[in-house]
């Protein structure tokens, strides 16, 4: 009985046993008011008394409307083909209700024995067919209706499965971008150390293994804490300050309030790369990087700007992958201010469970 009541044709769009079981009986007291113009009660009664005959119409007219909409939906599938299959669906029922009117007419004295004395008179066949149709149409138009929805629901599923599907590709896209951009700066502070100072050339070796580990860690994942964002950012500084020495400095101010929250991971890193690379770091100018929150909504990273004479090659990342990737996992701009004197950027922060309650 359960299974029978959780029953959906996909061909129907809803379960409409009970819509059957239910609508039978109301139509034919329906049907009753209009053939003979009698009111509620006297229809209810005329109806009771003939329940065979009054019922096995009725669903006659249902049921064969409900097998037509079946078989115009199999042979007419697309929703390109829409248009078609109604015009011949409405045909091919005023059809059938034409033909089912003409031989519940041929048939009335099936309803005699509820007659008193001849005080109630069999409609005509026009008016029959009027009642009829008044039947049908919005029978047919509930079980568009419920088909319309149905369609409507799983095209709205399927839009949202393949943009979540879009969205995890084109964010292993972008992560993909971080690794080897990573990889490839530090190669290079590696390879400017190593005539100088050979000595610091293996620790810095040893520590650059020891962070590409955390970020091979990281690279999976859409969210981190910012307490884990900030493990990276201070293992990176160690190599920032083994190759630039006195020449760049780190001011981090984070509240302990909102180390729990979440931000995109490696972004704080990716930002100290982009600051280096666009900018003198020199004891006469040496870089300072400030680290600090702003109530529980930001993170940010602000460099004085001393911009290089020479125009730097992009790689294709940097502030553009921040950007992308903070759309695609929270929805929320990353705010960037460019002054003469300050570059700074604003990372949005969730909170734990407004992470958790939007994307579960």
């Amino acid at each position: 009985m359960r299974k029978l009541l959780q029953y959906k044709d996909p061909l129907i769009g809803f379960n409409d046993i009970p819509f059957i079981v239910f609508g039978i009986p109301l139509v034919s007291v329906l049907v009753t008011m209009i053939f003979f113009g009698l009111p509620v009660n006297e229809a209810i009664a005329c109806s009771l008394s003939n329940v065979l005959p009054a019922y096995v119409s009725t669903a006659v007219f249902w049921l064969g409307d409900r097998w037509i909409t079946i078989r115009m939906r199999k042979l007419y599938p697309l929703a390109s083909q829409t248009k078609k299959r109604l015009w011949l669906q409405g045909a091919i029922i005023v059809g059938y209700t034409a033909i089912m009117a003409f031989v519940l007419k041929s048939q009335e004295g099936m309803f005699d024995h509820s007659f008193h004395e001849g005080t109630l008179e069999h409609p005509g066949y026009l008016k029959s067919f009027i009642a009829c149709m008044f039947a049908t149409v919005p029978i047919t138009a509930i079980y568009e209706a419920g088909f319309f929805i149905h369609n409507w629901k799983k095209s709205v599923a399927e839009t949202e499965r393949l943009a979540h599907t879009t969205t995890r590709s084109q964010l292993e896209a972008l992560r993909n971008q971080v690794n080897p951009h990573f990889l490839f700066n530090s190669l290079n502070t590696l390879a400017s150390i190593i005539p100088d100072q050979p000595d610091n050339a293996v620790q810095f070796t040893l520590k650059l293994s020891q962070v590409y580990r955390s970020i091979l860690d990281l690279k999976d994942k859409q969210v981190v804490t910012v307490q884990e964002e900030l493990a990276l950012l201070e293992n990176y500084i160690y190599l920032c300050k083994t190759r630039f020495d006195k020449s760049i400095t780190f001011d981090i101010a984070i509240s302990d309030e909102v180390k729990n929250h979440f931000l995109v991971p490696m972004t704080l890193q990716m930002l100290l790369e982009n600051a280096i690379k666009h900018n003198i770091v020199s004891q006469r100018k040496p870089l300072h990087i400030q680290v600090y929150n702003e109530g529980h909504q930001f993170v940010c990273m602000k460099n004085n700007v001393q911009e290089k004479s020479t125009e730097v090659e992009g790689t294709g990342t940097g502030i553009r992958n921040i950007r992308e990737r903070y759309m695609l996992t929270f929805g929320l701009p990353v705010i960037i201010t460019h002054s003469a004197d300050a570059f700074t950027a604003k990372l949005p922060i969730i909170p734990i469970h407004e992470y958790t309650s939007t994307h579960h």
